[in-house]
């Protein structure tokens, strides 16, 4: 509660933790699906199974995409945090 009080822009901020935990769910959710379309892979056919890997190899990019958009979107709302401490407030 606090640091919402310092930054001066609360409402800006639940708008990043929204697209972070968005990113978050997002990243979860492809890693599951990817997991379970390679373990399908292991126990169908090999005409099934080179589809379900191609999925699932999707999947995992998907996970990674949404990484990096949350590790973004985290190491931005920092950054600019840190430029609202360092800058000299006007009187």
């Amino acid at each position: 509660m606090a640091e919402k009080l310092k930054a001066g822009n609360g409402g800006k901020k639940e708008k990043k933790k929204l697209v972070e935990r968005g990113a978050r769910f997002g990243r979860d959710f492809n890693l599951v699906v990817g997991s379970v379309a390679l373990a399908g892979a292991f126990i169908t056919p090999p005409v099934i199974a080179a589809g379900l890997t191609i999925y699932a190899g999707i999947n995992f990019a998907q996970a990674g995409g949404f990484e990096v958009a949350r590790r973004f979107v985290k190491n931005r709302e920092k950054v600019k945090t840190e430029k609202l401490d360092k800058k000299p407030k006007k009187q």
